[in-house]
C-alpha cells in the first residue's frame, strides 16, 4: 500500500479557506461515512509536514439559524451540494484521512465568518477582551451596572 504524502491537498495562501474530503471518520460518536472538510490549520505546520491537521468537518443536513455552531457554504468548485460547516466539532485528523481534494476555496468574507465563529465557539472573544484587544461581548442576562 502506497504510504500517504505528509499532506494531501494543495495549499494555496490559508488552509482556512480550503474545502477537502475526509476519508471514513468513524470513531466513537464521529459519523460513519466520507464527509467534506474545511482546512483551519497554521500554513506553517501544513508547510513543516506536521502529521495530523486542524479540520471543521462539513454536513449537507441543513440546520437554520444555528451560528456560530454552523456556517452555510453554497455549492462552488467541486463542492457540489449546500452545506453547513459544524464550527463546534473542530478536531485534529491525521493527514492519511484526507483523501481527495481540494474541492474549493472561502473567499475573503467567508474566511472572516469562520474566524470569527472560531473565535466565539472557542471563546477566543472573552480572551481577546481580557487582554484589551477586543470589546468584550455582553451577556444579555448580565444587568447593566455589572456591565461597567
Amino acid at each position: 500500500m502506497k504510504k500517504p504524502r505528509g499532506r494531501s491537498f494543495e495549499i494555496a495562501t490559508r488552509p482556512i479557506d480550503e474545502v477537502g474530503r475526509l476519508g471514513n471518520p468513524r470513531r466513537g460518536t464521529e459519523a460513519g461515512k466520507t464527509r467534506a472538510v474545511l482546512i483551519v490549520q497554521a500554513q506553517a505546520l501544513l508547510d513543516a509536514g506536521h502529521p495530523s491537521t486542524l479540520i471543521v468537518p462539513l454536513t449537507t443536513a441543513l440546520t437554520e439559524d444555528a451560528e456560530p455552531l454552523r456556517i452555510r457554504v453554497e455549492p462552488q468548485g467541486a463542492l457540489r451540494r449546500r452545506s453547513d460547516l459544524l464550527i463546534d466539532q473542530l478536531r485534529a485528523i491525521d493527514n492519511a484521512r484526507l483523501v481527495k481534494g481540494p474541492l474549493t476555496k472561502l473567499d475573503g468574507a467567508g474566511v472572516a465568518h469562520v474566524d470569527e465563529a472560531l473565535r466565539h465557539v472557542l471563546d477566543l472573544v472573552r480572551a481577546q477582551a481580557a487582554a484589551g484587544d477586543v470589546a468584550e461581548p455582553l451577556d444579555p442576562d448580565e444587568p447593566e451596572q455589572e456591565r461597567q
